[in-house]
C-alpha cells in the first residue's frame, strides 16, 4: 500500500477486522481478541485505533 494519505491506515483496519472475525486465512493468528493499528503522518499527525472481538 505505501504511505499515500488513507490506503495503509484503512487497510491496517481491513487486516485487523478480519483477523478478529477469524476470517484472515493463512495470516490468522489464532484466538484473536484485540488489535492496534498505528499511524504517523506529516509533521505531528498520529493515529491509534485499538479494535476488540
Amino acid at each position: 500500500m505505501g504511505h499515500p494519505v488513507g490506503p495503509t491506515g484503512i487497510g491496517q483496519v481491513g487486516e485487523i477486522t478480519r483477523q478478529l472475525r477469524g476470517e484472515a486465512g493463512a495470516r490468522q493468528h489464532k484466538n484473536a481478541k484485540t488489535g492496534l493499528a498505528h499511524m504517523v503522518g506529516v509533521g505531528t499527525v498520529c493515529y491509534a485505533h485499538i479494535l476488540m472481538k
